[in-house]
């Protein structure tokens, strides 16, 4: 075998090594990978993600501090609430997402890391 053989055998070889670890390291993320419970870096009380599209920031004796509406949409969490008299919308990109935390960028370019936390 000559030299030309091996370096193309070798090329070959990274570029399908490459190509599998591009391809299983992309998790199709859609809103089922939101559902459940979950604390966040900036509040004590845990969130709750419905797979209804509704979500709750609730103690853990079941007080709802504050509710509203949550869909996944063009990489973003969208999360829909009323205040006051009137409704409020925000939108986060998505920056990360494993089984066990999600992190999105806040309006105010900060970085809000959610922890999965096992439901009751």
């Amino acid at each position: 075998m000559n030299m030309t053989e091996v370096l193309s055998k070798r090329s070959v070889a990274l570029l399908l090594a490459a190509f599998m670890c591009v391809s299983c390291s992309r998790e199709t993320i859609t809103a089922k990978s939101f559902i459940g419970k979950w604390k966040s870096t900036r509040l004590e009380t845990p969130t709750y993600l419905y797979e209804n599209g509704e979500w709750e920031i609730k103690t853990e004796d079941g007080v709802i501090l504050q509710y509203g509406i949550w869909q996944y949409e063009h990489n973003k969490i969208i999360w829909i609430d009323k205040a006051g008299s009137g409704i409020e919308t925000d939108a986060n990109a998505v920056l990360s997402v494993t089984p066990q935390e999600f992190r999105v960028k806040e309006n105010d370019g900060t970085t809000t890391t959610f922890s999965r936390l096992v439901q009751n």
